[in-house]
Order: C-alpha cells, then structure tokens, then sequence
C-alpha cells in the first residue's frame, strides 16, 4: 500500500510539471504574438476605461429621496 501511495505522488508531480511546461509554452508563444504589435503607436485604453467607469460609477451613485426633491426644487 505505501508503494501506491508513492507512486500516485510520482504521478501527480508528474502531471503537474507537464502542466506548468505546457502553460510556459502557452504563455512564451502569447509573447511571441504580443510583440508582434507596437502597442506604443496606440491611444491609452487604460485611461479610456478609468473614465467611463468613473462616469458608470456617478451615474449609480444612491441618492436619498430627500436629497433629490431638494435638488429638483433648486432647478
């Protein structure tokens, strides 16, 4: 029984470095394709997105019923 055990180990570390090689290989071809692009000739996105979330975020932002009649009546 302790023979299996060892041997299950073996084959799950195994599996698991086969694992992590095949994603190495996944994750060195994805960088491959990357640098294919010339990502510095491009607008910032990230900043794009920063906005539009901050306007989505204004846009839920909770308002008492109070506080709306208030800026209703101010209008």
């Amino acid at each position: 029984m302790g023979h299996d055990l060892v041997d299950s180990k073996a084959a799950s570390a195994l599996q698991q470095t086969a694992a992590s090689h095949s994603l190495s290989r996944e994750a060195a071809s994805l960088f491959d394709l990357l640098r294919q692009f010339h990502f510095d000739d491009a607008p910032s996105v990230s900043a794009e997105m920063r906005q539009d979330e901050q306007s989505s975020t204004r846009a839920r932002t909770f308002h008492s019923p109070g506080a709306l009649r208030r800026s209703a009546a101010a209008a």
